[in-house]
């Protein structure tokens, strides 16, 4: 059975939102959640971003 993590769902729900021009603070919290987990510990995004700017490499590279 293939189970997906969780971080990979999140990232993949900010990815496709971002995609389709229609991010909101779903996706930001989505993006935010996976950077502050346990020993990630990392900043928040910063909301605003463009995708062509920020907000997709940080989706794809999971930094």
């Amino acid at each position: 059975m293939i189970q997906p993590r969780y971080a990979e769902v999140l990232l993949t729900y900010a990815e496709a939102k971002i995609g389709q021009n229609s991010s909101d603070q779903s996706a930001y919290d989505a993006i935010n959640k996976v950077r502050q987990r346990g020993a990630a510990n990392m900043h928040a995004l910063p909301a605003g971003l463009t995708q062509e700017d920020y907000v997709l490499p940080f989706v794809t590279k999971e930094v």
